[in-house]
């Protein structure tokens, strides 16, 4: 009796035990880890550091802050995400559950010098709750410059001017004979130009050749030509690649070298299969010539009142009016389409009013202009723009809509450029109204004729149509109901009673409803339409994937990422990068299995991501 008491009180106390570590661990206090890439780190590559924070609420992400970074040293942001782990455990027939949520930050290391250095901790907080990494040593070293590979880039010679878009070229070449030696999937090319301004890169296509280049958002894949060129006596293997560049930022900008390095195979080994695999690697380098960019201000002391902020060459301005023939006081839409070889986001529509030149421009005493000017509309594939304006015009004297002038800032010529849209012949009628004085007597008796009654009729007076001011009732009907059968009838029951009152205000609900859904369809931009059948097409590209060979698989998704890239935010796009480095080892991969499909974890990474961007696009 005794031992099974005790059996029972040692039971009860080991689950008292036990109920207080599971307590003891949710209240453990918060950890972090830092994680990072084995070496060697060479001078000009990312190097992968991981942040690894639990024991943290649920509720929203913690904030990350690096500590201050050596000179030389630059840490970046790349992404955050959330794991969760969670296990049962079964203690003496008691079910326990754990749950721990993690929140892993990942950041890209760069050195632009070699040497030791001393990273400072990072620091995680939610919330009041604060944990610290350790401080971390990395080491970089330079990469040995190697004479067969060569990098070049090629920038506009100055001067350049705010606002201008211009093109960047890219070339990077390789020794032809040694080509096979390299894993093209692990080149670098940066420069700092990549993050000193805003860039238009083409969009790319699946089967097309692509060049890498590294920049602080992460790896950038440029649609490429690839050519076999001579060079100082042997053949070397050229890719070339052109990005726009909108330079905004005036100053004198010295850039550094461009520098490309790129892993070599320095000895092969064989796969069991008779493969070949890489037994032993090593960097090296090539540098680029220095650059400098000169970009100064637009000078608008000396910009025409036509100036639209537009600097580029070749505008022309075409206006068309919604109707050609109207009254004083109607309304008239005119279509207003720019087309020049210019950045036209930011380019805006002048005062119609201020055209700086004479029988050019609208007239403020003849034509009522809103004072908002429309943001304007991108057609042709960035090649035009387009502004709707709402005008009146006040005169009937107005025969025409007079030439719009349109200027820009021709950087080649360095001055200001006007063009002039042709003038809109118009017919405007002057605006009509009726007065009282145009009443005649609606009977119609002929003058001085006696009715039999004693009464003498009067001869309607001739009254000529009277305009502005005066309003005009001839041929109304003015006559005052008597008959009691006419002025006895319900209301309700006038023209089919109650029921022909409510189908008619249904009917006129309907027809008022599908005017709004034809208007709201009419008023979706074919662009958009376009970009959202683009990406739906490419989520289904990447779903079909998930049964194909795992190298093609690999490559389908790689392209459809590759498609929906430009559409997605600046964290999808984080997300996209690092798929596209898998999807190409896979594609590249010399030992890819032929019957293997593609991995499950990246399939549905892929697939959501995808999808993400496609329910955006909505």
């Amino acid at each position: 009796m005794s031992r099974s008491i005790g059996n029972q009180i040692g039971f009860r106390l080991l689950i008292v035990v036990t109920a207080l570590l599971v307590l003891a661990t949710a209240a453990a206090a918060q950890r972090v880890r830092v994680q990072r890439e084995q070496p060697p780190h060479y001078v000009g590559d990312f190097v992968l550091v991981r942040i690894t924070a639990d024991q943290f609420d649920a509720d929203q992400p913690p904030t990350c802050t690096p500590g201050p970074m050596p000179d030389g040293i630059l840490a970046n942001f790349v992404k955050v995400e959330q794991s969760r782990r969670e296990w049962r455990q079964i203690i003496n027939g008691v079910l326990i559950e754990h749950s721990v949520i993690a929140y892993i930050y990942d950041y890209h290391v760069v050195a632009d010098h070699s040497g030791t250095f001393q990273i400072s901790p990072f620091t995680v907080k939610q919330n009041g709750k604060t944990a610290t990494t350790e401080a971390f040593v990395l080491k970089f070293n330079v990469v040995p410059v190697d004479r067969r590979m060569r990098i070049a880039l090629d920038v506009p010679s100055g001067p350049l001017y705010t606002g201008q878009r211009v093109p960047v070229t890219i070339e990077w070449s390789y020794d032809a004979a040694d080509f096979n030696n390299i894993i093209t999937n692990r080149l670098y090319i940066r420069s700092p130009l990549f993050d000193l301004f805003n860039f238009e890169d083409e969009p790319v296509s699946r089967g097309d050749n692509l060049l890498p280049i590294v920049t602080d958002q992460g790896i950038v894949n440029l649609k490429a030509k690839v050519s076999n060129r001579d060079l100082d006596g042997r053949e070397f293997f050229v890719v070339t690649a052109t990005r726009m560049v909108n330079v905004e930022k005036p100053g004198v900008h010295d850039l550094p070298a461009i520098t490309a390095n790129v892993e070599r195979v320095t000895k092969w080994g064989q796969t069991l299969l008779g493969g070949r695999r890489p037994v032993s690697t090593t960097r090296i380098s090539a540098n680029g010539s220095p650059r400098k960019l000169v970009i100064e201000s637009i000078p608008l002391v000396d910009a025409p009142p036509g100036f639209g902020g537009a600097v580029g060459r070749g505008f022309v301005i075409d206006v068309k009016a919604g109707r050609s023939v109207v009254r004083v006081g109607d309304p008239i839409d005119l279509t207003v389409t720019v087309r020049g070889d210019a950045d036209l986001e930011s380019v805006g529509l002048p005062s119609l009013t201020s055209a700086g030149a004479k029988e050019s421009g609208l007239d403020p005493k003849k034509f009522r202009i809103p004072e908002e000017q429309p943001s304007g509309t991108i057609l042709e594939g960035g090649r035009a723009k387009q502004f709707v304006v709402p005008v009146r015009v006040l005169s009937d004297s107005v025969t025409t809509i007079p030439p719009i002038a349109y200027s820009w800032f021709d950087p080649d010529r360095r001055k200001f450029e006007t063009t002039r849209s042709d003038p809109i012949a118009m017919q405007v009628e002057r605006a009509r109204m009726v007065g009282a004085a145009d009443v005649e007597n609606s009977a119609g008796e002929s003058p001085t004729s006696d009715d039999g009654s004693g009464g003498v009729a009067v001869e309607p007076k001739q009254v000529e149509p009277v305009e502005h001011g005066s309003f005009d009732l001839t041929g109304a009907d003015l006559a005052i109901a008597t008959d009691p059968h006419r002025l006895l009838v319900n209301d309700h029951d006038r023209f089919g009673g109650t029921a022909t009152h409510a189908a008619i205000y249904i009917a006129s609900m309907v027809l008022v409803l599908a005017a709004w859904w034809r208007r709201r369809a009419a008023e979706v931009d074919p662009q958009d339409k376009q970009r959202r059948r683009m990406v739906n097409t490419q989520v289904r590209q990447i779903t079909r994937a998930s049964t194909l060979p795992q190298r093609e698989a690999a490559g389908q998704i790689a392209a459809a990422l590759r498609h929906i890239a430009p559409h997605a935010d600046a964290s999808q796009r984080g997300q996209i990068d690092h798929l596209l480095s898998e999807c190409d080892l896979m594609t590249y991969a010399r030992e890819a299995e032929s019957t293997k499909t593609i991995d499950l974890a990246l399939h549905e990474r892929a697939a959501s991501v995808a999808q993400i961007v496609a329910k955006e696009a909505k």
